[in-house]
């Protein structure tokens, strides 16, 4: 099936509750800065 109707990008189908092989990428530490506006 396709994603949000993108007929470029397929998704593999699998079978619900079944182990699926999965390739994580840039599985490394992570930095995120999170800004918040003045509160009054």
């Amino acid at each position: 099936d396709a994603v949000g109707g993108d007929e470029r990008v397929r998704v593999a189908q699998g079978r619900f509750g079944a182990d699926m092989q999965v390739a994580l990428v840039n599985d490394g530490p992570v930095t995120f800065q999170l800004r918040a506006a003045p509160s009054d």
